[in-house]
């Protein structure tokens, strides 16, 4: 056999052993089930969502209000806690919960503007209790507190601000 007749004989074995296959299927062609004796492929995997993580396990909170409700009976604010990853804190309770409640009074004759508490208590100095007492802003901690479980959560005060005096 000569050379030549070698080499396009080898040429020809090549290219059939290659067979088809490597492109995309025809447009608009269904390929039909797969072959009974081979396994569909495995579904893509979910995406990963972050799970949120719990407050107690948190070495950093920051809290965004969202919205406040004032109403004739109660006052809620909403509010949203994530970690330092900006992941969902869930489980407060509570017990971890201190809110203030505070009114912007405008600058007028000369003065400055000020916040004016509207959770305030009587505090006795500790040094001398003969001097008078006087009024201190303070927090609340004893309303109802509800955790949506996505890290979001709705605070009612105790306190009616209507029934508040300046």
């Amino acid at each position: 056999m000569s050379a030549f007749r070698l080499l396009t004989l080898l040429t020809i074995l090549l290219v059939s052993a290659c067979g088809g296959g490597g492109g995309s299927g025809a447009p608009d062609v269904d390929p039909g089930p797969p072959p009974s004796n081979q396994a569909p492929p495995p579904a893509p995997p979910e995406p990963a969502t972050p799970t949120p993580n719990t407050y107690a396990a948190a070495t950093f909170a920051a809290a965004t209000i969202t919205g406040v409700d004032i109403d004739d009976a109660s006052t809620r604010v909403n509010f949203q806690l994530v970690d330092d990853n900006g992941v969902a804190l869930t489980g407060l309770t509570g017990s971890n919960v201190r809110l203030h409640l505070a009114k912007l009074v405008p600058a007028a004759n000369g003065d400055t503007s000020y916040w004016q508490s509207y959770i305030n208590r009587v505090k006795t100095p500790a040094v001398n209790p003969d001097n008078p007492a006087g009024i201190q802003a303070t927090s609340e901690s004893g309303g109802e507190l509800v955790d949506h479980g996505d890290g979001t959560y709705t605070y009612t005060f105790k306190l009616d601000i209507n029934s508040v005096t300046s």
